[in-house]
């Protein structure tokens, strides 16, 4: 979309079956100075570095299933750490970090504390897609650890 006219500027029917269907920037042709702004499917060390060599711009939900992330170092960066370290609702955390890909892409992670009534509802979300899938709700979380 452009903005400010919400003015479609790409378009692309793709198949649901087969090769190409699923969501990822390669579906899209970047080019220099493009803003993008997506959903955490698109949320993809692929997909990232597909806007970062046409020199666009990104904003993404975190997708913690599909991204790790390096410090300025290269050194593993403790998302998970990062985020426990706002108490606050409302808190506001912003680190620089690196897409772990090859080469990794440098970016910044934005993170806002939810209140508790968010927090509350994504919780049970979590519990009932775990009760869904048969599988432990936090099993994930324990992966997001830097070792």
């Amino acid at each position: 979309m452009n903005l400010p006219s919400l003015g479609c500027d790409y378009c692309k029917l793709t198949s649901t079956k087969g090769n190409g269907t699923a969501e990822s920037f390669k579906q899209f042709p970047i080019r220099a100075g493009d803003h993008i702004l997506a959903d955490r499917g698109y949320a993809t060390a692929y997909g990232i570095q597909h806007v970062a060599r046409a020199n666009g711009y990104l904003t993404v939900r975190v997708n913690t299933g599909a991204l790790r992330y390096l410090t300025e170092l290269d050194k593993p960066f403790d998302l998970l750490a990062a985020v426990e370290s706002l108490e606050r609702i409302g808190a506001v955390g912003v680190w620089t970090a690196k897409v772990q890909a090859d080469p990794p892409v440098p970016g910044r992670l934005c993170v806002l504390r939810k209140t508790e009534e968010a927090a509350k509802k994504a919780r049970h979300t979590i519990y009932k897609t775990a009760s869904r899938k048969g599988k432990p709700p936090w099993r994930k979380r324990y992966a997001l650890r830097a070792t």
